[in-house]
């Protein structure tokens, strides 16, 4: 009987600043424990996961990838508000459409 080697498996990711990541994690529903070191340990569905910010790398060696992907578009999505809002435009409205488009009504001064 030959037993399985779990694999290491790192992806490069931009999730790096971390006041968008707690709020990404917030939005989306994932625990997570602060490790120190701008590292995290993140529930992605049922598997635990390493995010390091220092690097954006996360061990994505046993996630469901369709939760991977919601954690990145989310981190994408608040990247984006938090630069319009720097640039002092008014978020208006934020919807999902039926293919999952993220689209976002705002207005600039």
């Amino acid at each position: 009987m030959t037993r399985a080697t779990p694999l290491d498996v790192q992806i490069k990711t931009e999730i790096t600043d971390r006041a968008l990541a707690l709020s990404t994690f917030e939005a989306v529903g994932i625990t997570y424990r602060d490790l120190g070191n701008e590292c995290f340990e993140i529930m992605l569905g049922s598997s635990r996961s390493k995010l390091n910010l220092k690097t954006g790398s996360v061990d994505v060696s046993d996630v469901n990838e369709a939760d991977f992907g919601r954690l990145r578009q989310r981190y994408a999505e608040h990247k984006f508000l938090a630069a319009i809002r720097e640039a002092g435009a008014t978020i208006h409205h934020r919807e999902v459409s039926a293919n999952g488009d993220i689209v976002i009504t705002y207005e600039t001064d």
